[in-house]
């Protein structure tokens, strides 16, 4: 356990009594034709991170080896003042946690581990307290954290090393609301007085590739096309109360609008043509590609509340928070071939080790 100034975050690993019962010191050796059995933190590509806040006073960060319902380990936020609302993982095998204090005027921390033996890397804590900050990397594992500032908004860039202090920032007028980071561009939703605005940056610099218009308001997700000309934006209609997902041409701008409605709920891309949209009451999942939204599976569920999708098998990930379980669906599959539901649960956060 480690205090912190702002926050308390704990590791409890999941393994820690699994021979409770037994006498002290034995141990099981498999028969040769058994698994070798992993050590306790070793997981490796896709393992999932879920963010769960079934307990208010407690919120956790689960992690799960992949394609299993087997947790390993939580990191624990304590107290109803710290909400961690973003979490993702970079190409090594390191878990990026943001969490906000609510208390004003508060701080946004993001905490850095290297999953491999859960090994507290760095922990920036100078940011805002805001929770609409985000946390995404790419390729070549740099971070990049979304903040607002006295006017505008910033986007401040780390090196993938223990600096806690950015090695570049974006100024923006508006508020960065969104980012993801794929095919050599950051891309930037951001809201004004007036409306929104999709922006593109080259990676790793400030250099701005394009700036399109939103017709929309708290936009929260972004996917792009196979190779990056389309970008898909889910945000709240201007003047309704709808949301809706607006396709533009990263050349030209909007496109068409594929979808709309009162309870759409998340949305994510598998980073090449499928886009996944999840709507409540029922709950269901539209699967759309760029065009249009043709096909639609029920959940089980009446609040899907987040999707994510493995960018190696493209498995699709449902965080089912009424029913506290998460999905795994094969892809273009509308049955799941794996529930997790880890007892006292309720998801609303996904992240999977690329």
């Amino acid at each position: 356990m480690y205090s912190l100034r702002r926050y308390i975050l704990w590791i409890v690993p999941a393994l820690l009594c699994t021979a409770c019962g037994g006498r002290v010191g034995s141990s099981v050796v498999p028969p040769p034709t058994s698994p070798p059995v992993p050590p306790p933190f070793i997981a490796g590509h896709g393992t999932l991170a879920v963010i769960d806040v079934a307990d208010p006073k407690t919120k956790t960060v689960r992690l799960f080896r992949p394609d299993s319902d087997h947790e390993f380990a939580t990191i624990i936020t304590h107290g109803e003042r710290y909400q961690p609302n973003s979490i993702t993982f970079d190409h090594r095998g390191h878990l990026y946690v943001g969490v906000n204090d609510t208390n004003f005027p508060g701080k946004y921390t993001v905490t850095e581990f290297k999953v491999n033996g859960l090994e507290r890397i760095r922990e920036i804590t100078d940011l805002p307290g805001w929770n609409r900050s985000s946390v995404v990397t790419d390729d070549q594992n740099y971070l990049y954290v979304n903040t607002k500032a006295f006017l505008g908004g910033d986007i401040k860039i780390y090196k993938p090393n223990a600096d806690r202090k950015p090695c570049l920032e974006i100024k923006d007028t508006g508020n960065p609301i969104t980012t993801l980071a794929a095919h050599d561009t950051l891309w930037v939703a951001s809201e004004v007085v007036h409306g929104a605005f999709l922006d593109g940056y080259e990676l790793r610099s400030r250099k701005s590739k394009f700036s399109h218009s939103i017709k929309g308001v708290e936009s929260s997700k972004i996917a792009v096309n196979a190779d990056g000309s389309w970008a898909a934006v889910f945000l709240r209609n201007l003047l309704s109360p709808e949301w809706a997902v607006n396709v533009f041409s990263a050349k030209t701008g909007f496109l068409r609008q594929i979808i709309k409605g009162k309870n759409l709920k998340a949305m994510a891309g598998d980073g090449a043509s499928t886009i996944y949209v999840s709507e409540s009451g029922p709950g269901r999942v539209f699967r759309c590609d760029f065009q249009h939204c043709p096909v639609y599976f029920a959940t089980n569920s009446n609040n899907p509340a987040a999707l994510a999708v493995n960018p190696r098998n493209r498995n699709l990930y449902i965080a089912n928070r009424d029913a506290g379980n998460v999905q795994v669906y094969h892809p273009g599959q509308s049955h799941p071939f794996l529930t997790i539901a880890p007892g006292k649960f309720e998801p609303t956060g996904l992240a999977i080790e690329p």
